[in-house]
This record gives C-alpha cells, structure tokens and sequence, in this order.
C-alpha cells in the first residue's frame, strides 16, 4: 500500500495523463487512503482541463483531417494511383485480379 501511495504521489506530481490514471486505478485496488485518491483525481481534473487527457494526434482536428473522404475515395477519371510491387516480376500482388485462395486437401 505504501509503494502505491508513492507511485500515486509521483505521478500526481508530473503532467503525463494516461499515469496518472492508471496509478489512481491501481491506488484504489491496493486500498489506499481516499484522501490521496481524492487528490490524483483532482490533478487529473486538472490535467484534463488543459487538455492534456488526448494524446498528440488525436485531437478532434487532426482526426477530422485525416478522415476526409476525398483522401479515401478514389475520383472518377484519375488513373491507377498503386505503384507496381518492385520486390519481383511475378510477386502475387502485381496481378490485376487474384482469382482466390487455391485450398488443397492432403
């Protein structure tokens, strides 16, 4: 119980979200006192006020960006945007069609 306190501690000290979180997961599971609790939730409260609970990439705006549908659909017209596989001459995925698994029984 002592050494989640600590670890609760240290992490309510620092500025990473996700530890802390998880410390005060675990605080609870060891039973720590809830005033300690109490406190990493308040930092937590804290830490998501600044907007440091979504990680780097993940915010609305980025996801927003990156799920624009003109980047997944393909625009009627335009040529073959898939570059040919330079590994071999007769790599399986330069064919045009694959016509399916081949299933063999032994």
């Amino acid at each position: 119980r002592c050494l989640q306190l600590q670890a609760l501690r240290e992490a309510a000290e620092g500025s990473d979200y996700d530890t802390l979180r998880a410390q005060v997961t675990k605080a609870r599971m060891a039973s720590v006192e809830l005033e300690h609790i109490a406190a990493g939730e308040a930092r937590l409260k804290e830490l998501r006020d600044m907007g440091l609970h979504v990680n780097e990439g993940c915010d609305k705006a980025s996801v927003r960006e990156q799920m624009c549908w003109e980047k997944v659909t393909m625009r009627h017209g335009e040529g073959r945007v898939n570059s040919p596989c330079t590994v071999c001459n007769d790599c399986p995925c330069n064919v045009e069609e694959n016509p399916g698994e081949v299933l063999e029984f032994t």
